[in-house]
Order: C-alpha cells, then structure tokens, then sequence
C-alpha cells in the first residue's frame, strides 16, 4: 500500500523529467502518429457500440486493455486541456476501434472503428443545445422578439420580489409574537388538557359503573348457586355417623355361590355349597357381627343371591 500510494518515491534536486527513458511508440500509424507516447491501461467502454466490420454489439461497461496517446492532429480544448485517443480491439474479429475524449460535451466521441449506438439523452440534449442556440440568434436578429423577452423576464422578475416580500412578512409576524399572545396561547394549553383530563375520568366512571352493572345482573345466579352448596353441606352434617355418603355396587362372589348356586370347579376342585358357606362364617370378625345398624335404616331383608346393594340417593 505504501508504493501504491507514493509515500517511498524519492525525487531529488536534480530531477529532470526530459531525461527519462521514452516509452513505447507506434509505427506505421495514419496521420504520423508514431512519434507520440503511448500508455497501456486497463479501460470500460463509456457507451454501447457496434463493430463496423463484423457488426458484432460490445455494451457498456466491457473492459479492455487500451493504448491511450495525446491526439495531437486536434487542438486542445481552451487552449489547456489535450484530447487523448484510445485504441482497443473488437473481442470478436480483433479490428482496431478508436474513441477520443470530448471535454466540451464532457464525454467520448467515436472516431474509428465501430459505430455509437442510439441514445435518448444525448438527443435530448442536443436538441435542447440546438433550440437555444436557435432562439439567441432570433433575439439578435428580431428586434421585437429581444424587446418581448426582456419583458418576460422583467415580469418574472417582480413576482419573485413580491413573492419573496411576502415571505419575509410572514416571517417577520412570526417572530413579533407578544405576551398577550403567549398567555393566550398558554391558556388554550391549559383548558385542552383539562379538558382532555375531564374526558378520560369520565371515560373510566363509565367502565365501572358498567362492570358494577354485570355484577349485579350476575348476583342471583351467585346466590341460586350458595343456596345449593349450603343445602348439600347440611344433608351431609345430618346423616348419621355409620352410614357413608355413598356406596357402589358390589357384589360378595362367596356368598352368592352359597346361597344361589350349589357349588363351582376350581382347579379340578369342586367346591360345594357347605365348604362356601364355612368359609364365608371364618371371614367375619367380632367387630363387624358387634356393629349396630343405625337407627333410621331398617334391617336388611334376606336376598336369595347373595347381594349387596348401597344407596344411590344423596340423602343416606
């Protein structure tokens, strides 16, 4: 990066650029151009353009390594900037195409080679180029045409002024602003946002007396809904201590073969109705055989198969 920006080049007292080494020329070219240096660089094409041997069609942006020289057969523009001329090759039949810089238009122009294809701004503004150069040499010619000119732009002249004074009026009444006017416009301030105060507040009362409203629309259905949980709460404290809330419905196997059937096969066993019937008497304990009935259930009635059923009813 240092050599590429110049920050190691040495240049001492004597230096003399004429003493240099020539660079390359070219020979045999038209017009006696051999004498002149010539530059190798890496260049784009500025505009689409069409090889006039080949007609083969090279857009804008292809890059190509170019020779550049100092067209000296065309005079430097004000008298201080030098024309260059490019020379690069077609990339389909290798012909020379040559281009020169145009200052005064601050573009290219097409010398040799190839042709410039069609492009809309550069009509665009070689026609606008043409039309003023037209109308100036009317004005110099016409002496009525140049007087209806002046005119034109003396009147565009005064509705600038007056569009400007107006301007700068406006702007003088903002800034004459005096404290009559600054309490005034504190007041309004200080109203609308009361104002807007106000209106939020009463927004937010409305909302709750609303909710209020549900509530109390909703407040029987509550009270239905306490009545039923208060009632099954005292049915549960009224019923007596032995007797459960609930039963399901079970069924003693054991003693439903004892008393409804003569005897089952377990096992290669057959087990009668007496053996069952023993065996049911070993299971009961003293405490279930001492458990008094309650008060206000009646005693079982015999059931002829051995079934025990509890109460589906809430109210046992």
């Amino acid at each position: 990066m240092g050599d590429h920006k110049c920050m190691n080049e040495y240049y001492p007292p004597d230096y003399d650029p004429d003493k240099l080494p020539r660079l390359k020329t070219m020979k045999n070219l038209p017009g006696g151009q051999g004498r002149d240096r010539i530059m190798e660089i890496r260049t784009m094409l500025p505009w689409n353009i069409r090889c006039n041997t080949c007609g083969h069609y090279m857009y804008r942006g292809t890059k190509f390594n170019s020779r550049v020289e100092a067209a000296t057969d065309y005079p430097k523009y004000l008298e201080y900037i030098t024309i260059r001329r490019f020379y690069i090759r077609c990339t389909n039949c290798v012909s020379n195409i040559t281009f020169i810089t145009d200052p005064e238009a601050i573009d290219y122009a097409m010398e040799a080679g190839a042709t410039r294809l069609f492009e809309t701004r550069r009509l665009n503004a070689t026609l606008e180029k043409e039309e003023k150069e037209k109308r100036e040499k009317d004005a110099k010619e016409n002496p009525m045409a140049a007087l209806e000119k002046r005119t034109q732009d003396s009147q565009k002249e005064m509705l600038l002024m007056d569009r400007l004074s107006e301007l700068t009026e406006e702007r003088k009444a903002k800034l004459k602003i005096s404290d009559n006017h600054l309490l005034s416009n504190i007041r309004e301030g200080a109203e609308e946002r009361i104002k807007r105060e106000e209106d939020l507040l009463t927004k937010a009362a409305r909302q709750v007396m609303r909710k209020e409203e549900e509530l109390d629309e909703d407040e029987p259905e509550f009270e239905t809904f306490k009545k039923i949980l208060e009632d099954r709460k005292r049915k549960t404290e009224m019923a007596p201590p032995g007797v459960p809330g609930k039963k399901k419905k079970t069924v003693d196997n054991k003693k439903a073969l004892s008393k409804g059937f003569g005897g089952i096969k377990v096992k290669g066993k057959s087990i009668t109705k007496n053996e069952i019937s023993s065996e049911t008497s070993q299971e009961t304990t003293p405490e279930s055989q001492n458990c008094p009935l309650p008060s206000n259930e009646p005693p079982s009635s015999s059931n002829p198969f051995g079934l025990d059923y509890a109460s589906d009813s809430d109210s046992d």
